[in-house]
């Protein structure tokens, strides 16, 4: 006997003392504490003991359901029996394991009439059915008969509550009720009396929870919020939202600004810590129109560069911050509103404001004056930091058109045509794996093909609408990337065809979905971020796969309709015709040649 130590799971165990039954209540709550995870994988999460976990999965999990890791993670020493030899007590025989047939066991012998046998079994249902307030006289379907609750689903007590007229058919999973509500049919499974919602269903325990929380001073509905009761209540699963209520700080803030306790505006959000539930609730706000437009991670930009200034002399902090609001935020404001603002776009400005504000550092010490800066001074600076030197080039040239000094030039690094260093043959490998391997995420194999079939940047990828994928009458399906629509072949149409019908884990307020890579983040797309990380684990660098993709396809097409399709600058058409070695320059006159005959 051999004995060994195997670690028990205890995730849905946890979860029914929490009063969460279904997987899919965890996606918005991991979403609000910055874990995205696909439905598919939060299944996977409670139904299996996972042989790898996050840390950060798991302390999302600790505080949704407000308990210790060793709640979930149980050690547990177990001895391997030997493996029985045959003889000995052969146990029951085949005939006693035999199934017992519905309503075989013989039903108790009373004394009141014919076919009242069942009767107090069934009055005792019918006392305890949840009362529905749409339905005339507040009647309903029963409730869950306390023998068939889930922590008691034993066979032999569901097989003597059959043969006893309990059970018609089969025992059910739970007694659905159907009610109609906003003029169709809606489908719920109503629990036992130790259900969180009290005897009502989850729809109506949550329109009543959420006109509790929304209602102003005068007992209405605040006019304002309106947009956010119709988006909660209209939700898919009102249990998510329920749980939401209980477990997270944002529904207090909703209630405090429901009563006019908080003004609703972007100062107050301002003034609340800066944490995930209050940056959530902020862009619940925002996507539902509530709040005008917002970017949290742009606006965090200006709190980060007072702070930055507040560390400068009087003279250079002046300076930076007409350069920095004036120059570098207004570019990623212009970004923002054509919606073009990446996360590296923002990076690259941080780091161009703190390239400006070392330089000028470097400039007090050395006794040298912003406006007397000579070409000697930046080619000394450039010995001694040359990669900053490289990132100074914005920050002379705003310097040279405000007329604060003379014109400088850094030497940039030469001009080289783009690397192209994935083989044609491992790129149409790569095809194969993201057409055929069901294992990856769907939406990771859409975006994937994109890049290396289209050359799309996965950043233009994520940022895609649904809009612009058109399934026309005659099954042919079109993808639009910029200005024409190309043609998507097979298998790759059924893929996409697959994907539109299922876009992921969106986030509730944003249905109906306008992404085509629709993100937990309420009106946000997907993270380019997510995406990056499940083909870099699949070997699939993106780069790398465009620039490989680029190379193939600018040597098959001419410049212009490379531009035209594919959304490329000319210039970068025209050096990617170079790279390929494909003249494409007489392409414009012979077209024009062939159409004049034509006409």
């Amino acid at each position: 006997m051999t004995v060994r130590t195997v670690m028990g799971w205890n995730l849905r165990q946890v979860m029914a003392t929490h009063g969460m039954y279904q997987t899919s209540e965890l996606v918005p709550l991991l979403a609000e504490r910055g874990v995205h995870l696909s439905r598919e994988h939060v299944y996977r999460l409670v139904a299996r003991t996972p042989q790898r976990l996050n840390m950060e999965v798991l302390a999302a999990l600790c505080d949704i359901l407000d308990c210790e890791p060793n709640d979930l993670l149980v050690p547990t020493v177990v001895e391997d029996q030997p493996a029985k030899t045959g003889t000995g007590d052969r146990g029951p025989g085949i005939a006693d394991l035999r199934p017992i047939r519905a309503g075989s066991a013989a039903r108790p012998r009373t004394d009141e009439p014919k076919g009242a046998a069942a009767a107090p079994g069934l009055r005792a249902l019918r006392a305890t059915r949840p009362v529905h307030p749409d339905r005339p006289g507040g009647g309903g379907l029963p409730a869950l008969h306390p023998a068939l609750r889930p922590d008691r689903p034993t066979l032999p007590r569901l097989r003597q509550h059959q043969g006893a007229g309990l059970l018609r058919r089969r025992p059910p999973a739970g007694v659905r009720a159907l009610h109609r509500q906003r003029g169709r049919l809606r489908l719920h499974r109503l629990r036992e009396e130790d259900s969180p919602w009290g005897r009502l269903c989850g729809h109506c325990a949550l329109k009543e929870k959420a006109t509790a929380l929304l209602s102003g001073p005068d007992g209405g509905i605040n006019p304002r919020l309106r947009p956010v009761y119709e988006a909660l209540i209209s939700g898919p699963r009102p249990q998510s939202t329920l749980y939401w209520f209980t477990r997270s700080t944002g529904p207090a803030t909703l209630g405090a600004m429901a009563r006019d306790e908080l003004e609703i505006s972007h100062a107050t959000f301002d003034t609340l810590p800066a944490d995930r539930t209050n940056t959530y609730l902020r862009d619940l706000l925002t996507a539902l129109g509530v709040l005008p437009p917002f970017h949290a991670e742009l606006e965090r930009v200006s709190p980060w560069l007072e702070e930055l200034l507040s560390t400068l002399p009087a003279g250079q902090s002046e300076v930076l911050a007409r350069f920095a609001r004036w120059q570098v935020l207004s570019r990623l404001r212009r970004q923002e509103q054509h919606g073009t603002l990446t996360h590296g776009a923002i990076s690259a400005a941080r780091a161009t404001i703190v390239v400006t504000a070392r330089f000028m550092n470097w400039l007090t010490k050395d006794g040298t004056v912003l406006t007397d800066i000579e070409q000697d001074d930046l080619d000394r600076y450039a010995q001694q930091h040359r990669a900053r030197a490289l990132a100074l080039r914005p920050f002379l040239a705003w310097r040279a058109r405000t007329g604060l000094g003379g014109d400088l030039s850094v030497a940039t690094r030469p001009t080289t045509q783009p690397a192209v260093t994935l083989s044609d043959e491992d790129r149409w490998a790569h095809i194969q794996l993201l057409l055929h391997d069901d294992t990856i995420r769907l939406y990771a194999r859409v975006a994937g093909l994109f890049v290396l079939l289209y050359a799309q940047p996965l950043a233009r990828v994520a940022r895609m609408r649904a809009h612009q994928i058109t399934v026309h009458p005659d099954g042919v399906t079109t993808a639009t990337f910029d200005t024409f629509p190309v043609e998507l072949p097979d298998p790759l149409d059924r893929l996409v065809r697959t994907h539109l019908t299922r876009r992921g884990q969106a986030s509730y307020v944003s249905r109906p979905d306008t992404w085509l890579f629709p993100g937990g983040i309420p009106g946000k797309h997907l993270a380019t971020e997510n995406v990056r990380a499940q083909l870099v684990e699949r070997g699939i660098q993106p780069r790398a796969a465009r620039n490989a993709a680029m190379f193939q396809l600018a040597a098959s097409m001419p410049t212009p309709i490379l531009a035209d399709i594919l959304g490329l600058a000319p210039n970068t058409a025209t050096r990617w015709a170079a790279l390929a070695a494909r003249d494409w320059s007489t392409y414009t006159a012979q077209r024009d040649t062939h159409l004049r005959r034509r006409s």
